[in-house]
């Protein structure tokens, strides 16, 4: 892989943990109902503890499992 879409890479995540906290941190009621579920290519677990840390509620890597991702849906939907 190119080291530019490596950094790319890199600097998504980064703005995907941080929409994340900051839509945790919203003063509205209604916050700690929105689940929030990422869904990256990045599946190693530390990738995956970064998310569950930016507030995500669950995680789904990609290639997507179909099955994995209607059980994650029903979960939180």
């Amino acid at each position: 892989m190119e080291m530019n879409r490596v950094v790319g890479a890199l600097r998504t995540a980064a703005r995907v943990n941080e929409a994340a906290r900051r839509i945790c941190s919203l003063d509205r009621e209604d916050t700690g109902k929105i689940p929030i579920i990422a869904m990256t290519a990045n599946a190693f677990a530390d990738d995956v503890r970064e998310a569950y840390d930016a507030g995500m509620n669950d995680h789904v890597a990609k290639p997507v499992e179909v099955a994995k991702l209607v059980e994650v849906l029903q979960k939180w939907l």
